[in-house]
């Protein structure tokens, strides 16, 4: 995702409100074990070839190896981040997005 962090960024949540280049406001949170559900709605909005533009194959179903290092994550090698509705958008379950950030020790 590329966007720029808002001049009056604040902290909510754990989460950081940053403005993407088109305006749209964005949460960027560390992801947490009940945002499971969120992810496995979100998708199966996915075409198929969305799905495999993001994981190189066709799933049916939301990965349970991606599932189990976000609930299980160990936090100090180990950081997944969403991207959320801001918290004063109404409630939805979107997520914008999904990254994860893993420390290999290899360097």
């Amino acid at each position: 995702m590329s966007g720029t962090e808002d001049a009056t960024a604040t902290r909510r949540g754990g989460g950081r409100l940053v403005t993407l280049p088109d305006g749209t406001p964005v949460c960027l949170r560390p992801a947490r074990s009940k945002d499971l559900r969120l992810l496995a709605a979100n998708f199966s909005k996915l075409t198929p070839e969305d799905i495999h533009q993001r994981f190189f194959e066709y799933l049916g179903s939301f990965p349970g190896k991606l599932a189990h290092m976000i609930a299980h994550a160990d936090r100090a090698r180990q950081l997944a981040l969403l991207a959320v509705p801001p918290p004063d958008a109404p409630p939805c379950d979107d997520v914008y997005g999904l990254a994860q950030l893993v420390d290999t020790g290899a360097g």
